[in-house]
Parts: structure tokens; C-alpha cells; sequence
């Protein structure tokens, strides 16, 4: 005996990252099953990449503009916006986004002599600093680490969470 099955295929995306203006991945927790994000920023604009797995057959836009590197500029505050997947079929599935846009804390590292750091979002991703200082702008409570190195052999690294006017002092690798 036989059966008749009906399958719906629902658009996804195998990929969504979003960057801020410097460059520093600040999304990439995409799943397609969820449907909707929140997180926080410091820095008012983000690019959208997306990753489609048949990209004959599918579109994706955001509000409505097709998606093809997409930069948004952010408000103080929550910042909504939604990224759509169609497929030539018709069907259509869309994933919202909430973006708050917070102001920063500065944070500054005590670097000894001799010893380069680094400091990395909980993504692993680098956080670059005030261009020629060890001071940063991060999220207020958000986690951070750093790592120390000095001879490209030996390292230290320290988890700290981001509050105004904090000074971590690195410590020397042995």
C-alpha cells in the first residue's frame, strides 16, 4: 500500500553574522528553528551576511530591501528589524531581530613592558582598542577575556565582566 506525503519546504538560511562598524562579529548564534534575537551594541552601525543553501531558488531581504551586504544604522535604544527568506514557491519565513544600542563602558588594560594583549568578546571574537591607547569601549556587564603574551610563547589570560572606568592589570606570562 502506498501513501501520498506532502512535504513543505520552509525557507531558512544556513547562515546569518552581523558586524559592527569596526569590523567585530556581533551576532552569530543563528539558528534557523528561532525565529527571533535580541542583543546589545555599542556601536551604531551593523552589517548583515547571510549564507542561503540554494540560492536559485531563494531570496532573502530585510524589510523588504534585498539583502546584499546590508549596513543598518542604529538608534539609542531598541532597534527592530526583520530579515525574510523566500523561496520561489511562495513560502516565505522571517526572522526578527532586536538590537538595543547601549552606550559603553571604558575599560583599560595595565599591559607590563615587554608584553602584548589582546582582549575577546565571549564569541572568541578580538575587540580592538582606542586606536593607539589598551583602553576599551565594551558592553556594560558583558563578559570578557584577555590574553597576555610576551615572546609569541608564553601567555596569561584573565576573564573580567565590562564596568565604567575598570583597570585590569595584565599579568606577566612566566
Amino acid at each position: 500500500q502506498s501513501f501520498d506525503i506532502k512535504v513543505t519546504r520552509i525557507p531558512t538560511c544556513n547562515e546569518i553574522i552581523m558586524k559592527d562598524g569596526n569590523g567585530t562579529t556581533v551576532f552569530n548564534e543563528f539558528n534557523p528553528e528561532i525565529n527571533e534575537y535580541a542583543f546589545n551594541v555599542t556601536n551604531d552601525e551593523l552589517e548583515v551576511f547571510s549564507e542561503l543553501s540554494d540560492a536559485d531558488n531563494y531570496s532573502v531581504s530585510i524589510d523588504a530591501a534585498a539583502l546584499e551586504d546590508v549596513k543598518i544604522k542604529l538608534t539609542e535604544g531598541e532597534n527592530e528589524f526583520s530579515i525574510t527568506v523566500a523561496h520561489s514557491n511562495g513560502k516565505t519565513n522571517t526572522y526578527t531581530f532586536y538590537v538595543t544600542l547601549v552606550s559603553s563602558v571604558n575599560v583599560l588594560l595595565n599591559v607590563p613592558e615587554n608584553v602584548t594583549a589582546e582582549v575577546f568578546n565571549a564569541d572568541g571574537q578580538v575587540i580592538l582598542p582606542k586606536e593607539g591607547t589598551t583602553e576599551y569601549w565594551l558592553i556594560p556587564e558583558a563578559v570578557y577575556y584577555y590574553i597576555g603574551t610576551i615572546d609569541k610563547e608564553y601567555h596569561s589570560t584573565a576573564q573580567f565582566t565590562a564596568a565604567e572606568n575598570l583597570v585590569i592589570d595584565v599579568a606577566k606570562p612566566e
